[in-house]
C-alpha cells in the first residue's frame, strides 16, 4: 500500500514545487511543464493511465510477470486511483483522511480496510465501489 500512496504525494509535490515528474523526466514537453499544477497533474495521470496495468492492485508481488508490471501496478496504478478519488471528493477530504489514517496507524501495520475506514470517515461516504476498483484488472477508464 505504501508505495502507491507515496507516489501520489510525490507526484503532487513535484507538480507544485518543480513542475516535473520523476517518471517522465526530461521527456515532458515545455508546454506541459508550464501548466498550472492541477492541469499538469491531470495530464500526467492521463498519460500514466495509458500504461498497461492489467493486474489488480492487491496482486501478490510474486505473481507479476516482471518488475515493470509490478512497478506499474504497485506504484502507478495506486497513485492513479488516489488521484481519481481526489478528483471525486476533493483534496481537502483526501488530506483529512490521510492525516487521520497516519495518526491512527503510524508505526503499525495497517491493511487496506484501515485506509478505507479513514477515507470513509473523511468523506462521510461508503466507499465500497471505490475500493472495488482496486480489485479490477486493467486500467481505470
Amino acid at each position: 500500500m505504501d508505495e502507491g500512496l507515496n507516489s501520489y504525494y510525490q507526484f503532487r509535490y513535484e507538480a507544485e514545487k518543480y513542475r516535473s515528474n520523476s517518471i517522465f523526466g526530461k521527456m515532458l514537453p515545455a508546454e506541459i511543464r508550464k501548466l498550472e499544477p492541477e492541469e499538469f497533474l491531470k495530464r500526467i495521470y492521463t498519460a500514466l493511465n495509458s500504461l498497461p496495468a492489467r493486474e489488480p492492485i492487491n496482486t501478490s508481488s510474486t505473481q507479476f510477470a516482471n518488475k515493470e508490471a509490478y512497478s506499474t501496478v504497485v506504484y502507478i496504478k495506486t497513485a492513479i486511483w488516489l488521484f481519481l478519488f481526489e478528483q471525486g471528493y476533493g483534496r481537502d477530504k483526501v488530506d483529512r483522511g490521510m492525516k487521520a489514517y497516519f495518526n491512527e496507524w503510524k508505526f503499525r501495520h495497517p491493511q487496506p480496510e484501515d485506509l478505507k475506514a479513514a477515507l470513509e470517515k473523511a468523506t462521510g461516504t461508503n466507499l465500497d465501489e471505490w475500493f472495488a476498483l482496486l480489485q479490477q484488472e486493467g486500467n481505470f477508464r
